[in-house]
């Protein structure tokens, strides 16, 4: 999902869409197919001619960031700034992770590792209702939070970001077979690794995925970009300069 608002784009152009591709939405980071054929029609799949989401493969390239897609996302990002209880060292997250491996917890600027029992002092564990309470050790009540996790959204969220739409309709990419690619700019998205803290320095080494996700390292492809903002609980999203 983009966050147009922020995104300042400087090129772009329509490409084709890979016959498999799975769905997506807007913002989602594409790669192009190598060495296959379109299912539709047999064609050839030449050096860097059709797109599909990043699937984390080695010796992939990066063609862009999806654009115009209009289909409704059914994720998003979520961040909760929360402090750890006193009496009891828990805190209690406001929405429902899709997974506990998308949670990033960080205090200050240090990264906390969940573990699956007895945290030590700076890790924690994840518990509770639909995976809504993170246990820390007694060592951090008191402390204040900063929780980023991927969630499911409901049909009035997603309405919010992207306005009203057919649940399951087509969308023009499904359609004509082709996608907006943002290959140049300033680009805010949800459709990065919730689980890497982007706040970590100078992060330069941004990959693609498995998912149609922005990561760090991994054997994905290349993104030629750099972390130009980083997410807040105002603005979930990260922002991407590509050069």
């Amino acid at each position: 999902m983009l966050e147009l608002s922020l995104t300042k784009i400087l090129l772009s152009q329509e490409m084709p869409l890979y016959a498999n591709a799975p769905a997506f939405d807007e913002g989602t980071p594409l790669e192009f197919v190598m060495g296959t054929t379109q299912a539709n029609t047999g064609a050839p799949v030449g050096a860097g001619n059709v797109v599909q989401p990043t699937t984390g493969t080695s010796g992939a390239y990066f063609a862009g960031i999806a654009l115009n897609v209009f289909t409704r996302p059914s994720t998003g990002v979520w961040i909760d700034t929360l402090v750890v209880g006193s009496t009891t060292p828990t805190v209690t997250l406001s929405q429902i992770p899709t997974a506990a491996s998308t949670i990033s917890v960080v205090v200050g600027t240090t990264q906390y590792s969940q573990v699956g029992s007895a945290p030590t002092s700076t890790q924690y564990t994840v518990g509770g209702t639909n995976n809504q309470t993170l246990t820390f050790n007694t060592a951090a009540a008191g402390q204040t939070v900063v929780v980023t996790y991927r969630y499911n959204l409901t049909i009035q969220q997603a309405e919010i970001f992207v306005g009203d739409g057919v649940a399951g309709g087509y969308s023009p990419s499904s359609v004509t077979g082709t996608v907006g690619c943002i290959e140049r700019g300033i680009v805010f998205t949800s459709d990065f690794n919730t689980s890497v803290y982007w706040g970590a320095g100078n992060i330069t080494n941004i990959t693609g995925a498995s998912g149609g996700l922005l990561t760090t390292g991994g054997t994905g492809c290349a993104v030629t970009g750099t972390v130009y903002q980083i997410p807040t609980t105002d603005i979930p999203f990260l922002g991407v300069y590509f050069k």
